[in-house]
């Protein structure tokens, strides 16, 4: 996986993927899948941020995946190269014409993807007729993925999340459309597993 700033200049036409990508679910892949049908027009290229977004907000809700364990799961999918943000105060507060201007800085953006909801820049101002309309002054394609659905509820990771919390990891899986994993270095503890015969691995998450 090949990682970039986002502000970074690429040379080479890039199929971009818009999206937060928090825990790379169905939703997610389907996005993935329409770049990799397009790979005639360039690489497909991923857009995400480095850290928790919802965090920045305080609502402390937590990540599913880490940004580290994002990236392991986008080149599972087929994925080779990111661009990565930080979303702090001045992103935050960045216009939508804003952000995408700096986006496309530096860049030969072939085509652009994003799910048929996806919005962007400040207070969430920027929405996919804003970004059809900017690649069109652009000559850039553009392409809107539509619902991706469990049930007649759409896939997200406020769903994941909850089905988490709740311990339904096989309901959080079915939407992931993989295993949820937990990765950590095992500490030692107070070692009482071992005297009932249930030793444990410890691992702060």
């Amino acid at each position: 996986m090949r990682i970039f700033d986002w502000q970074q200049n690429y040379d080479c036409p890039v199929v971009l993927v818009l999206g937060y990508f928090d825990c790379v679910h169905v939703g997610h892949a389907a996005l993935i899948e329409e770049a990799l049908r397009r790979r005639g027009e360039g690489e497909p290229c991923v857009f995400t941020f480095e850290n928790d977004m919802g965090s920045f907000f305080g609502k402390g809700e937590g990540s599913v995946l880490t940004f580290a364990e994002r990236t392991e799961r986008l080149e599972e999918l087929g994925v080779k190269l990111l661009f990565k943000a930080l979303f702090d105060g001045d992103f935050a507060n960045t216009s939508p014409r804003g952000f995408l201007e700096k986006l496309f800085s530096g860049k030969k953006i072939a085509r652009v993807v994003c799910g048929f909801d996806y919005t962007f820049g400040r207070g969430a101002e920027g929405n996919v007729f804003f970004l059809e309309k900017f690649c069109r002054e652009r000559e850039t394609a553009f392409t809107s993925v539509g619902c991706v659905s469990s049930g007649s509820e759409k896939i997200s990771t406020t769903r994941v999340k909850a089905l988490l919390s709740a311990g339904n990891a096989e309901g959080a899986n079915a939407l992931l459309g993989y295993s949820y994993f937990l990765r950590g270095k095992v500490v030692r503890d107070r070692g009482v597993g071992r005297t009932i015969g249930f030793p444990t691995a410890n691992v702060p998450v």
